[in-house]
């Protein structure tokens, strides 16, 4: 992760959004919940 630009604690805020061709805008988008984590040495 240290690639990334991820260090030892650092809070990483998350979230996934989606489109789904068969809608129309802006009905095609979704969204996961989002999700916090630290990450631990």
């Amino acid at each position: 992760m240290s690639a990334q630009g991820f260090v030892s604690g650092d809070t990483v805020y998350v979230q996934y959004v989606s489109r789904d061709p068969g809608f129309t805008n802006p009905e095609n988008l979704s969204l996961t919940n989002g999700l916090v984590f630290v990450i631990c040495p």
